[in-house]
């Protein structure tokens, strides 16, 4: 299957099926919905204070491209509160990850920030949409940067993501690192 052929199976499958695969993945279940995937990585904050962050780290092969993509909403999760789920998703006999970026809403934090990328098993960006239950599913030709990560409390968007510019300097502290939560 080409790439163009594999974007509108994917495509027709999450517009068909957005919002209950968002929920199988949040709550674990959905009524009425059971498409197999596998959960590859996560970030989930819990609590905003104290800060709890649990870290499900990939560990199997994947992509470059899939991993970097993990990475760097890694990064933006700790400028803006997010959550993050990478999965694997079985369509049409073909592997696609979607890594789901979901903005934390509460404690007067307000990041409605959410987002899904989706790439082909070999790691092709496939496309990529902001998530909303309500509002029809627009697709973009581009795999998310910060300016798409706002910030809850100010809406900056957080520093480009160290591994395009290792070397950068940010005079703005991340709200979480993973130091911090060993201390």
């Amino acid at each position: 299957m080409d790439l163009e052929t594999q974007r509108l199976v994917v495509r027709q499958f999450y517009e068909e099926n957005h919002v209950h695969l968002f929920e199988t993945i949040w709550y674990g279940r959905c009524e009425g919905f059971a498409p197999p995937f596998e959960r590859i990585a996560s970030v989930t904050l819990g609590e905003l204070s104290p800060l709890q962050v649990e870290i499900e780290r990939i560990n199997q092969n994947v992509p470059q491209s899939v991993s970097d993509a993990f990475a760097r909403h890694l990064w933006y999760s700790q400028w803006n509160f997010a959550h993050l789920f990478l999965i694997k998703v079985p369509i049409d006999e073909q592997n696609f990850f979607f890594l789901f970026h979901q903005g934390v809403s509460e404690d007067a934090w307000d990041n409605d920030t959410s987002l899904v990328e989706v790439f082909t098993e070999q790691g092709e960006f496939v496309g990529a949409t902001h998530f909303s239950d309500d509002k029809p599913v627009k697709w973009i030709e581009r795999q998310f940067t910060h300016q798409d990560c706002r910030d809850g409390k100010r809406g900056d968007p957080p520093p480009p993501w160290s591994g395009d510019d290792p070397n950068a300097v940010y005079y703005n502290e991340p709200l979480w690192t993973e130091e911090m939560l060993i201390r």
